[in-house]
C-alpha cells in the first residue's frame, strides 16, 4: 500500500516545524482520517489494508494526571471494570508526587494489576534518567513517554547501564529515543 500522497504533501510543508506541539496534532489527525477514508473506500479493515491480521489485544485502562486520590479512584474503577493493566499520565512537580500517585494506585488495585506510567514527553535527559531510578522499585511494567528526541545516541547507553531497562519485565523507556537509537 502507498502511503497517501496528501500525507506526504503534508508532511513536508509542515517539516521545519516539527512533529511535536499541535502540527504533529494536526498532521496525525489528517493522517488517521485519510488512512480511515481509504480502508473504507476499500471496505476492508485497516489492518488488513496494511497487510496484517487482526488478533485479540489485551486492553488497559487509562488515568489522567488527576493527583493521587483522584488517580487512585480511577485505577480502581478500571480494576473493578476488569483490566488487567492501567496506565497514568504522570510527571508532577516532583518525583515525590509522582512516587505518591503510583503508590496510591498500587494501593488501590492490589498486586494483580500491572500499573503503566507515561511522562507523555514532558522529561529530558537528566530527568528521564533520575525519575526512572526513583520508580525502579515501584513494580511498573512499563515507563513511556520520555523526550529522548530522534537523533540522540545515548539512549543505548542508558538502556545498558541503568536497571529499569535492562530488567526481564516489559519495561521500554522513552520508545521514540529508543526504537530510532537501535
Amino acid at each position: 500500500m502507498q502511503y497517501p500522497t496528501t500525507l506526504n504533501v503534508c508532511s513536508q510543508r509542515f517539516r521545519l516545524l516539527g512533529p511535536q506541539g499541535l502540527t504533529g496534532i494536526a498532521v496525525a489527525a489528517v493522517d488517521m482520517a485519510i488512512w480511515d477514508v481509504v480502508a473504507r473506500t476499500a471496505q476492508v479493515s485497516l489492518v488488513t489494508l496494511l497487510g496484517a491480521s487482526s488478533r485479540p489485544l489485551r486492553a488497559y485502562g487509562g488515568v489522567g494526571y488527576d493527583g493521587v486520590r483522584g488517580s487512585a479512584d480511577a485505577a480502581e474503577r478500571w480494576a473493578r471494570a476488569g483490566m488487567s493493566g492501567i496506565k497514568a499520565k504522570i510527571g508532577y512537580p516532583s518525583v515525590q508526587e509522582d512516587l505518591d500517585v503510583i503508590r496510591a494506585m498500587r494501593s488501590a488495585v492490589g498486586n494483580d494489576i500491572e500499573i503503566m506510567v507515561d511522562y507523555n514527553q514532558c522529561l529530558n535527559a537528566v530527568e528521564a534518567r533520575t525519575r526512572l531510578r526513583a520508580l525502579d522499585d515501584e513494580g511498573l511494567c512499563w515507563n513511556r513517554g520520555t523526550d529522548y528526541g530522534t537523533r540522540l545516541r545515548w539512549p543505548q547507553r542508558l538502556r545498558a547501564r541503568d536497571a529499569h531497562t535492562a530488567s526481564g519485565r516489559r519495561k521500554l523507556v522513552g520508545t521514540g529515543g529508543l526504537r530510532h537509537s537501535d
